[in-house]
């Protein structure tokens, strides 16, 4: 066991192996977190790209998978550094005992279906080749994470081997093949044929592993890739291999493999294995129970259990465990349509469909028969469209509740049913409103019918506040008002909705009438936690500091919910920075403490909160050491201040700003090269604008002041103010920029000094 990794990882231990590597938890030092270290063993390497591999692993962004933060090669030796996961693992959770509803399985399914569509949709795929509840993790938000994605198989351009199986969870396909001196030993098809069931045909392009030579009883290992722990007898290793693959009771076969040469042969996977991958998992949540081995093919149905379980989710798990692959979902993105769409999978759908169809013929042979039986016609049709409306709502709820945005086809298909009806246009906005965009929502909203049916006043109530709270997370307080105003008045009763009012008339300035709407929210249940949010927000708006400051510190202490205790600690640092900007002396007694606090409780958030809820508490992290290190003159809280924009970058979290103000920091600390950098990817990232040679200009003139007289030379200035000059002037009415009339002074100083030509 090593202790550490280059100077940034300390190694903590080992969390387990897979077929191509080991697994670590370690440290990292610079961004102050625990992390997850895989080795990629050697002796797999020579069939890999790792290189490649691990800078298509960089460029994932996915909600359930973990972010890889760097790639490492030591001494020959590669790795792979990624998010620590916390939570527990599924298997750790049944191992214990915990079952669990329906209705959460079925949300889990649909999520990890969308991070292994995901991982298809690489180029080239990444085939997972291992899922199972123990390498899938409950987070402490409530969603999962599928962990080990990129040490389960061997890639060679779009082809994936398998280098290792886990029984119950693995596709037939997926099992090795093991040959004595060229002669099959075990095939799995033979040992289906002694069950009565018909052989599967799979892809037979192998990838033979190298050989093991066995004379006089001893092996001698030259490179088996399963091999990982050095020489080992061939016959313990055949004695490893499940006994429906080969029995070691067999002593023709083990004197066999002392006398001749052993290799174990690794079928091509594809898509449809991790298909069955996730079958298999969802089918163990759902029971309880691990599945049987493919090659058993003696699984227990899921309608043997008595569940409630829909018989549309039956039915999915069903086709994804096929034996056949042919016969499974053809990719993860079609497994994931079905479950988002599992109303309409359910049997019930699939008997409604049939008794139209039967309905139509019938009533078209039973027209003469009279008016009465046209009439009960037509109700059963009104039944039945009802029935497929409720479901196409259904699978609209699903998806936006879950945090996506839903498809326009899904929205198509309620709408066409029932286009007065408000829940289609609701479920859309909710998506929207989900996946942070807020204009688009704002945009969507003014499309929806102006005599859309209302009469559901809870979802009337729904529909205004998060059109409301479109408006509030854009600072659009004064357009939100008018929409808390109709939450409230459809739907008295919730607390939540006048909590948020409270807060936007508050920031508004309107702060008598907003000690009224909460005082309402008191009067409807609102929890005390969030009482002291908006008693926080109310004492900010009055320059009350110090109640302020207790308040949003009992929100904090008190609630569970990590969404409000974000809202509390970026509204403390609000509290913190207005009062160091006003030169405020009562909280604690001087300003450098009010400083210093700002930084302190952003590095609190920072590491107590869930990291999807930590992007806007890194952002005034950064701005709060910027500040730091300006007031003490103290580079190190400059760079720190770097370093927290760089982990923004590397988690996915960048914006203009961000590469702007890495920019801007490099430049005070003289890292001219870092400086550019930022300037170049901002180009880069978002075109060209007059900031981006504003930022060259200065950069430039910087650089050039550094050098003795002699070698200063201002032509690349030159160009560069001349660029932004007239990039700005197309702007300039709009947009005033302070930084533009120093560029300008600055300009002129160098014409009147004789740098320039005027």
């Amino acid at each position: 066991m090593f202790e550490q990794i280059s100077d940034t990882y300390t190694v903590l231990g080992l969390i387990g192996s897979g077929g191509a590597g080991q697994v670590y938890k370690a440290y990292h030092k610079r961004l102050q977190k625990e992390v997850v270290i895989k080795k990629i063993h050697s002796n797999v390497q020579a069939y890999m790209n790792v290189r490649a591999e691990a800078d298509i692993l960089k460029s994932l962004r996915h909600s359930y998978l973990p972010q890889v933060l760097d790639y490492l090669v030591i001494d020959g030796e590669v790795y792979t550094v990624m998010d620590y996961i916390p939570g527990k693992s599924f298997e750790q959770l049944l191992s214990e005992g915990v079952r669990f509803y329906p209705k959460d399985v079925l949300k889990w399914a649909r999520q990890l279906a969308d991070a292994v569509a995901y991982l298809h949709a690489q180029q080239p795929p990444i085939i997972h080749g291992d899922i199972k509840p123990d390498n899938l993790m409950l987070m402490p938000n409530g969603d999962i994470c599928l962990i080990d994605f990129n040490i389960s198989g061997v890639q060679t351009g779009n082809k994936v081997y398998a280098v290792g199986y886990t029984d119950g969870y693995s596709p037939i396909e997926q099992y090795q093949i093991v040959y004595v001196d060229n002669q099959l030993v075990a095939p799995i098809e033979n040992n289906m044929q002694q069950q009565g069931s018909k052989p599967i045909s799979h892809d037979t392009e192998m990838l033979i592993s190298k050989e093991l030579q066995v004379e006089q009883g001893k092996t001698e290992i030259l490179g088996n890739i399963l091999d990982l722990e050095g020489n080992r007898d061939a016959t313990e290793m055949l004695e490893e291999l499940p006994r429906d693959v080969y029995s070691p009771d067999d002593e023709l076969k083990k004197q066999a493999a002392k006398q001749k040469t052993v290799q174990i042969a690794y079928s091509l996977i594809d898509s449809r294995s991790d298909v069955y991958s996730m079958g298999a998992t969802i089918y163990h949540l759902l029971t309880g129970r691990k599945p049987e081995s493919a090659v058993n093919q003696n699984r227990i149905p899921l309608e043997a259990y008595g569940l409630p379980i829909s018989d549309g989710l039956v039915y999915i798990v069903d086709k994804a465990m096929q034996n056949d692959p042919n016969q499974r979902f053809a990719s993860a993105k079609e497994m994931l349509e079905a479950l988002k769409n599992v109303a309409k999978v359910d049997r019930r759908y699939k008997h409604f469909i049939m008794r139209t169809r039967i309905g139509l013929c019938s009533l078209a042979a039973l027209l003469a028969i009279g008016c009465v039986l046209v009439t009960i016609g037509t109700r059963t049709m009104e039944k039945e469209r009802e029935e497929e409306y409720e479901a196409s709502v259904q699978c609209l709820k699903n998806t936006s509740e879950e945090g996506n945005e839903v498809s326009q086809s899904d929205f198509d298909d309620a709408t066409k049913l029932y286009s007065k009806r408000l829940a289609p246009y609701y479920y859309k906005i909710l998506g929207l409103y989900q996946a942070g965009k807020y204009k688009e929502a704002v945009k969507f909203q003014t499309t929806v019918p102006a005599d859309v049916d209302m009469t559901d006043h809870e979802l009337s109530g729904n529909y205004n506040f998060i059109i409301a709270n479109c408006y509030f997370e854009q600072e659009q307080y004064e357009q939100s008002i008018p929409f808390f105003k109709e939450a409230v008045a459809y739907h008295k009763e919730n607390p939540e909705y006048y909590r948020d009012y409270a807060i936007a008339l508050t920031r508004m300035g309107q702060k008598k009438k907003a000690a009224k709407i909460l005082e309402t929210a008191i009067k409807y249940g609102l929890i005390n936690n969030q009482v002291c949010l908006v008693q926080g927000e109310i004492a900010l708006a009055e320059s009350q500091y110090e109640t302020g400051e207790k308040a949003l510190q009992d929100c904090i202490s008190l609630t569970t919910d990590d969404y409000i205790k974000m809202r509390a600690y970026l509204k403390l640092s609000d509290l913190y920075e207005d009062a160091w900007n006003k030169n405020v002396q009562t909280i604690g007694g001087s300003q450098e403490l009010v400083l210093d606090k700002d930084v302190s409780i952003l590095k609190e958030a920072k590491d107590k909160l869930p990291i999807d809820k930590t992007s806007a508490i890194c952002e005034k992290l950064a701005q709060a050491y910027a500040r730091s290190g300006a007031y003490y003159n103290d580079t190190s809280y400059t760079r720190k201040a770097v370093e927290v924009y760089n982990d923004m970058i590397t988690f996915g979290w960048k914006t203009y700003e961000t590469y702007y103000n890495l920019s801007v920091l490099n430049q005070q600390l003289g890292e001219f090269a870092a400086a550019n950098d930022a300037v170049m990817e901002l180009k880069k990232q978002y075109g060209e604008d007059y900031v981006i040679y504003k930022r060259l200009a200065l950069l430039e003139a910087d650089q050039q002041a550094e050098l003795a007289n002699i070698d200063r030379n201002y032509e690349t200035f030159e160009e560069y103010y001349k660029k932004a000059v007239e990039m700005y002037q197309g702007v300039e009415k709009d947009r005033s920029d302070p930084e533009m009339d120093t560029l300008r002074s600055m300009h002129n100083k160098l014409i009147n000094g004789g740098w320039i030509n005027e």
